[in-house]
């Protein structure tokens, strides 16, 4: 079940009022199911099966050719999914920017945990892949660390203490032992500690 701070509020609102509901929008719920859907294909080694195909399994939908599938499983148009993926997130973050910028934050919180999660998707994927997809994933983490560190900042500045700690805690973990070619920057690594060390205290945690 969906935390009830995970959602969307339109990124170009001018309202920092909590919404009665949190879902994210289309441009990123739509790659977040698909990379989902890809990731579980991917864990039953159908991705590289579909290839050498000459019929669908059965219980496939009639509408669908065995051509399709192999079009969209095809290993190019998989690496462009994960690269525009990517990109996306970095796309959006540089949006949610001005509100934070306009002291929307709530209005910005919710709009970065979406984001994380099209970030750890593309992850996931490349794991359950085994790195086969390196290339067009490089930056998810990055995207990561970025995305979970702003949320928790920006739960800081809400007084939503036991989310900041969370995603703080997140932005931390993920951020340790990173490859290099991520370039997390040590900045961003030193703000995520402040920010988990802060959560503690006001929570009173050692």
């Amino acid at each position: 079940m969906r935390s009830p701070i995970l959602g969307h509020q339109s990124i170009r609102s001018d309202s920092d009022a909590e919404p009665s509901a949190h879902l994210p929008c289309t441009e990123l719920i739509g790659p977040i199911a698909l990379l989902r859907l890809l990731t579980r294909l991917a864990e039953r080694g159908l991705i590289m099966q579909s290839q050498s195909w000459t019929q669908l399994p059965e219980g496939t939908s009639s509408s669908t050719t065995v051509q399709d599938i192999k079009q969209i499983l095809e290993p190019t148009v998989l690496k462009k999914i994960l690269a525009i993926a990517v990109k996306r997130i970095s796309r959006f973050r540089e949006y949610i920017r001005d509100r934070v910028q306009k002291g929307l934050y709530h209005t910005a919180l919710i709009n970065y945990i979406p984001l994380a999660e099209l970030a750890l998707s593309v992850l996931e994927f490349d794991r359950v892949t085994g790195g086969t997809f390196a290339n067009a994933t490089c930056g998810a983490r990055k995207e990561l660390v970025l995305c979970l560190g702003n949320a928790a900042e920006m739960a800081i500045r809400k007084g939503l203490n036991d989310d900041a700690l969370r995603l703080a805690a997140a932005a931390n973990f993920y951020g340790a032992g990173a490859p290099r070619e991520e370039k997390i920057p040590v900045e961003v690594v030193e703000k995520n500690k402040r920010r988990l060390a802060e959560a503690k205290r006001v929570l009173n945690i050692d």
